[in-house]
């Protein structure tokens, strides 16, 4: 904004949300045309609640692209992308919080899909890399304490909230997402990876909502 007041500011969000796009479409540039494309459609159509202001959530839209889309990766290279990842992640938006979640419940889900337990500790380190790479902040640990002290998961951010909290047209959004995805996957096998960050994503807030509550 300094640098170039609000235009500046208009520049930086195309960016960014162009990037998170950019992504996306990589990622799916082996599925076939027109599917593709109207898979991106429902991805920018579900991201726009987030994209449509001018709000630091957009860092967690491309961060949260980023990770996604890098999940199929070998572990090597996640290790040398997701902290790097975290740790800018971390100075930009407090919603590395749920990319955090979202990462450990892929780790669960991958362990069950490959029934190979000695997985376990490598994807731990992964996660644990990650999760220290947000102290790489000004703040170090009092980041953590403020995120939990005064964000936590009991705020009221909509977009942190399970489907059956929101209103119709978030509710909405889910389900064309929902529904689009089962008609691009429906080729493909059953996977934990896949499903539990979904899945978690609604249920476990609330769980950790709750215990936030307890603990205070």
């Amino acid at each position: 904004y300094v640098a170039a007041h609000v235009p500046g500011l208009l520049l930086l969000k195309i960016a960014i949300v162009g990037a998170a796009y950019a992504v996306m479409a990589f990622r799916l540039r082996h599925v076939d045309a027109p599917a593709r494309w109207w898979f991106v459609a429902v991805g920018i159509a579900a991201t726009m609640p987030l994209t449509a202001t001018m709000r630091p959530q957009l860092w967690t839209v491309l961060a949260l692209t980023i990770v996604a889309s890098t999940t199929h990766w070998p572990l090597r290279a996640q290790l040398a992308l997701w902290p790097a990842v975290f740790a800018l992640w971390a100075n930009f938006h407090g919603g590395w919080i749920v990319g955090l979640g979202v990462i450990s419940a892929w780790s669960l889900g991958t362990i069950a899909d490959r029934r190979d337990w000695p997985a376990a500790l490598p994807l731990a380190v992964l996660c644990a890399a990650c999760l220290f790479a947000t102290l790489l902040t000004p703040y170090g640990f009092s980041l953590w304490r403020f995120m939990w002290s005064t964000v936590g998961f009991g705020r009221d951010i909509v977009e942190w909230r399970p489907v059956w909290e929101v209103n119709l047209l978030v509710l909405c959004i889910w389900l064309t997402v929902a529904v689009a995805g089962m008609v691009a996957t429906r080729r493909t096998p059953w996977s934990w990876a896949t499903m539990l960050p979904v899945i978690l994503r609604q249920l476990g807030l609330k769980l950790l909502e709750q215990t936030q509550h307890q603990c205070s």
